[in-house]
């Protein structure tokens, strides 16, 4: 999903209802919204958005980080590099990583998955998941063939 403004404008009301939206949280917020197609680190986080707030600490993003995955802006996503990983929360969807180049692919259609929890778990209510699976893209596939 591309980043636009009404994705930056829900953001900012959701923030603003439960903290102060500093200029450094919104720039960190654009940054975001920016990258999140790349799943970004922190410290990409905060290479983008010192382009808007050239004093922004990284200190600053970390904490800004930790605070919009307390409020549910976004998730934290752990691709088995040893590096946390950020995403906007745009609604459930899984991940599939490449075990060769890292790079990480979205599924968004409903996985049968789903259909067995709210069938045999229908007193369970479901607020988040996160589902990885880890391969090798057709590109490092075709890598490995030659």
């Amino acid at each position: 999903m591309p980043a636009s403004a009404g994705n930056l404008d829900e953001i900012r009301q959701l923030t603003e209802k439960e903290c102060r939206l500093t200029p450094q949280r919104g720039a960190i917020l654009q940054a975001l919204l920016e990258m999140e197609d790349r799943h970004p680190t922190a410290e990409e986080v905060y290479q983008v958005a010192r382009r808007n707030w050239p004093s922004l600490g990284l200190a600053t993003v970390y904490r800004a980080l930790d605070m919009f995955a307390g409020l549910g802006v976004l998730y934290r996503l752990d691709a088995g590099d040893g590096r946390i990983r950020y995403e906007i929360n745009d609604g459930p969807h899984q991940h599939l990583i490449c075990l060769g180049c890292g790079r990480i692919f979205e599924i968004r259609e409903p996985l049968e998955l789903e259909g067995l929890l709210k069938s045999k778990y229908s007193d369970f209510e479901v607020t988040y998941s996160s589902i990885r699976f880890f391969g090798y893209c057709q590109d490092c596939r075709l890598k490995k063939q030659r």
